[in-house]
């Protein structure tokens, strides 16, 4: 075992401050620094680099202890997570309503005991919108690097009394965990992005340059200096290249995390008197921000979080400043006062209650959790928020989606749900998220009506409830023909069925939401796929609808068109202030929408769809429309609650106002 062992490198620190400000950079300003993100996968070389190096020394030495080696962990990364977790908690308690403070119990409870990256998973990928809603979602890496810290000592351990050549073992490691990262990475990105098999390749970069004793032979025949000059400079243009390049929208870590994983090697290689090491990343002020580099990562997303919450979703630049400002004075404080004070304690106490006060903090976070948030803080607010940015089937019965989806034989991926298991369903309704938020307001109104009359709602998210079309963002890929196709299939071959109610957000598929004229975007391609030739969306839908109701009728239903609500160009969240505490007002002072711009936005569709119906006079047509919107105006809100949780979705409290007032009764037999 030949270990490359060296003296404190403060370049090393330096490169510690490049990755720390990557990600705050990104995480602050993602539309500027679009690969900021990188900056994690750099920290993974360092740690592999720095844990492998210290390992290895040890055991040539014959003084490793596995007791000392997770006492030092402990002391290194327990104060300044403790602070951070604990700080979330209480803040949480004082800003966040139920429904945030719930998850974030749950994430606290995950830091603490290092499977962040494995609730994660379970969750929405790392560069999805709802993940900057998340107070903890950077401990995903840090959850990684535990886990690797928890199992690399033990394998050096067992390859060096073996007597294995280290150098084969860490390079047959990192190329099966590279392997399955590319193999895996288009069809589970989520999955591989937090998964510590498919990351770990990364650390084992780390770790195999820990091993090498001399610069490589291929540079032979050049200076020494001229080749630790070139290999410096060279790693910090592949890191500066791959921040500026990359983008969330990229497949990652894929094969595009080799290019900072290499530029970090390359650095380290290079040794700490390369011009770049000694003058950039050796100067005193970046090697600074290198040792408060994890307190630094700690508390800058919480800080963002938390500016988020208090400024109504309002990221100015002053939010943010003053944010990243607190980050640097709080990672300072917490270098200073904490890290560096507990790690020069000569008790040997407090690694246990570090340990002990860590796995209480998670305590508290699962109990947070399973009391789902404390709602009791807020009741007024919580009354309001409730139709705000969620959708809650728990509170009101309905939460049957995993037993409807099997009785349905699992052909209804998305969505399921069924007023009662026990008894078979007597009214469909069938369509995507625009009609699934149409479902626990008819349920309830149903139920008024009627004690035999049973609805299922059946669907999937993005897709009309039509035969002979498909509606994708990707025109290659085919998503709703063969979910359609069965479910119109289950409908006619259900004799107990006798009412069909149709629903979708069809301005949308045709691109003529608010949004997507606003931003000139085209959210939806629709296809006709019988006649793939065809290219005018008007009459791809026209042909699909007459598809649709011929089979329908012919099956001896009876049918019902419910047209969409009209859709907003803003969150209801910028109108209806939920905020416990608040440093800004709601961006608008109305929910409402110009009538004017509504009725010319979805003209095209609601033309489209009453020329068809006209063919169909015994289908009925239901619009909403009337109910939302006098003459002028479209209103957001009725009765000081928000009708929408989002653009274009009902909330609970929205889906039974258009309910009330729809002609349900008409559809009941009793």
């Amino acid at each position: 075992m030949n270990i490359n062992n060296q003296d404190y490198r403060p370049d090393i620190d330096g490169l510690r401050a490049i990755a720390v400000s990557l990600v705050v950079a990104y995480h602050a300003y993602p539309t500027l620094l679009t690969g900021g993100f990188i900056g994690v996968d750099v920290f993974f070389v360092i740690s592999g680099y720095l844990i492998t190096r210290i390992i290895a020394n040890d055991l040539q030495r014959g003084t490793f202890s596995f007791r000392r080696f997770y006492e030092k962990r402990i002391l290194r990364i327990f104060p300044a997570l403790i602070m951070v977790l604990l700080a979330c908690l209480v803040l949480g308690y004082f800003f966040l309503l139920a429904r945030e403070y719930q998850p974030l119990g749950k994430h606290v409870f995950g830091g603490a005991v290092y499977i962040s990256n494995f609730v994660l998973m379970k969750e929405a990928g790392y560069f999805d919108t709802s993940s900057e809603l998340k107070a903890l979602l950077h401990l995903w890496s840090l959850s990684i690097e535990e886990q690797f810290y928890l199992v690399w000592p033990i394998v050096l351990a067992i390859a060096v009394k073996a007597r294995r050549n280290l150098h084969r073992v860490i390079g047959i490691v990192a190329l099966v965990s590279f392997g399955l990262c590319l193999y895996y990475s288009k069809s589970h990105p989520e999955a591989v992005f937090f998964n510590p098999i498919t990351r770990s390749w990364e650390l084992f970069v780390g770790a195999f340059i820990a091993f090498v004793p001399r610069l490589p032979a291929p540079l032979a025949g050049t200076s020494a200096a001229t080749r630790q000059n070139t290999m410096s400079v060279l790693g910090l243009l592949l890191i500066a290249c791959s921040a500026i390049a990359f983008k969330s929208t990229d497949l990652f870590p894929y094969w595009r995390a080799l290019l900072p994983c290499a530029g970090a090697s390359l650095i380290i290689l290079a040794g700490k008197d390369a011009i770049a090491n000694r003058l950039l990343l050796g100067a005193r002020p970046v090697v600074y921000i290198g040792l408060i580099s994890y307190p630094l990562y700690l508390w800058h997303w919480p800080a963002l979080y938390f500016g988020r919450i208090l400024s109504n979703n309002q990221l100015d630049v002053w939010v943010i400043g003053s944010a990243i400002l607190f980050s640097v004075l709080a990672a300072a404080a917490t270098y200073h006062l904490v890290e560096n004070r507990v790690r020069k304690s000569p008790s040997k106490v407090v690694p246990i209650v570090l340990l002990l006060a860590l796995l209480g903090i998670g305590l508290v976070g699962g109990l947070v959790n399973k009391a789902k948030g404390l709602p009791d803080r807020f009741p007024a607010l919580e009354k309001v928020a409730k139709n705000v940015g969620s959708f809650d089937w728990y509170e009101n019965g309905y939460d049957n989606d995993a037993a409807c989806i099997q009785q349905l034989d699992n052909k209804f991926p998305d969505y399921c749900n069924m007023m009662d298991l026990k008894r078979p369903a007597t009214i469909a309704l069938l369509g995507d998220s625009t009609a699934n938020h149409f479902f626990l307001g008819l349920a309830d109104k149903i139920t008024e009506h009627s004690k035999t009359e049973n609805l299922v709602e059946i669907g999937k998210g993005g897709c009309p409830p039509l035969l002979d079309i498909d509606a994708s963002r990707d025109t290659g890929m085919s998503r709703c023909d063969q979910t359609m196709a069965d479910m119109l299939k289950y409908v006619e071959g259900a004799p107990s069925i006798h009412t069909v109610i149709l629903s979708m957000t069809g301005a949308t598929y045709m691109n003529e939401t608010l949004d997507a004229v606003a931003n000139k975007a085209e959210y939806y391609r629709v296809r006709s796929l019988s006649s793939p030739q065809l290219d005018d969306p008007d009459l791809i839908f026209a042909n699909a609808i007459r598809k649709t109701l011929d089979r329908l009728l012919a099956s001896q239903k009876k049918v019902v068109y419910l047209l969409s609500i009209p859709a907003l160009d803003f969150i209801p969240e910028d109108c209806v202030n939920i905020r416990p505490v608040s440093i800004k007002g709601t961006k608008r002072s109305s929910c409402d929408v110009d009538r004017a711009t509504v009725d010319k936005i979805n003209l095209g569709y609601r033309s489209m769809v009453f020329r068809v119906l006209k063919d169909y006079p015994q289908v009925k047509v239901w619009d909403p429309y009337t109910m939302v919107c006098d003459d002028k105006m479209c209103n957001g809100v009725k009765n000081d609650l928000s009708l929408y949780r989002d653009k274009i979705h009902l909330g609970y409290y929205g889906s039974q106002y258009i309910a009330d007032r729809l002609p349900v009764h008409g559809l009941t037999s009793d």
